[in-house]
């Protein structure tokens, strides 16, 4: 773009009409180059910002009709069951769109339903592609806890900050009956390498605290993985069937639900998933800080105590 004067010329990028900027835009660039069409009424049932990216293109060629279900070779006269169930009558889904487009439910559950209807489709339409070609099947309820781990770990890869609307998404999905809440959090030394660990268990609103010291800690991410395998080693003993547990280390809970690689966490991890197996119900979320005071206080408490046993001890 030429500049007027003496000034020398300048490289702008266009980001709308007669709108240009200093640097450039893939999606600007995209919506300037490519052709629209009308807006279609189910296109926010696809394109959501929670979405999956991968789930969402299946789904987007479901509403297209361009998936390979055999309707076409079916109008041909060639006998084309439903490889599931063994369905003739194809399936009018209009009833579901219907209610995903409601304005009957509050916004968190909106987005559950679609998370929820985008999973179905994508694990659905993979599961019929592997019973087709490879000729291996799933059960229902395999499918059904797939269905269920990829909702959980999307959830837990939502990007949350302070109190974020979008925290209540974990609670809603992962509610369980009898299910025991449990908050952990640690606090660090760096020069004596020394932890406090602290955590909470929740039951019916009845609300227990505890805290270890821990020594030969080497960083404040293990720390919070050690205070983490406390608190559910501590539920096993009380024979707790049933946990959801929440740590405000987004690296720890990524670790856990999205096989992060963090070489400090490596056997703490691995633990953690070895006692999980022990539980009937056993889910890892990301809270906020301000939501886990009550375990940061236990640890910072337990730590400060130990610092000063230490120092006693030295200098008796």
């Amino acid at each position: 773009k030429p500049t007027r004067g003496s000034l020398k010329d300048a490289t702008q990028w266009r980001h709308d009409v007669n709108v240009y900027k200093d640097h450039f835009s893939t999606l600007r660039t995209w919506d300037q180059i490519r052709e629209r069409g009308e807006e279609v009424s189910w296109s926010n049932l696809v394109w959501f910002p929670q979405r999956v990216p991968r789930h969402a293109f299946i789904v987007w060629l479901t509403f297209k009709d361009l998936l390979s279900t055999g309707v076409r070779m079916r109008a041909w006269g060639i006998t084309q069951g439903c490889s599931h169930y063994s369905e003739q009558q194809s399936r009018d889904w209009s009833n579901t769109v219907a209610s995903l487009r409601s304005r009957r439910h509050n916004n968190l559950d909106v987005i559950l339903l679609k998370m929820v209807f985008h999973t179905t489709v994508y694990v659905t339409w993979k599961e019929r592609n592997s019973r087709r070609h490879q000729g291996a099947c799933l059960t229902t309820d395999t499918m059904l806890r797939r269905i269920d781990k990829a909702i959980r770990n999307r959830i837990c890869s939502l990007k949350y900050t302070g109190s974020h609307k979008l925290e209540g998404l974990s609670h809603r999905w992962t509610t369980q009956p009898d299910c025991v809440r449990v908050r952990s959090d640690a606090a660090w030394h760096e020069t004596k390498k020394v932890a406090g660990i602290g955590w909470t268990t929740e039951d019916r609103s009845r609300l227990s605290s505890f805290s270890l010291p821990e020594r030969f800690v080497n960083s404040p991410l293990l720390a919070e993985g050690l205070a983490l395998r406390a608190a559910i080693l501590h539920c096993r003993e009380l024979a707790i069937p049933r946990i959801r547990c929440e740590s405000d280390s987004s690296q720890l809970v990524k670790a856990l639900t999205e096989d992060g690689s963090f070489a400090e966490l490596y056997g703490v991890v691995a633990d953690i998933k070895s006692i999980s197996s022990s539980f009937e119900f056993v889910f890892f979320t990301w809270i906020s800080r301000e939501s886990n005071r009550v375990a940061d206080s236990l640890a910072k408490q337990v730590l400060s105590a130990e610092l000063a046993i230490m120092v006693s001890t030295n200098s008796a």
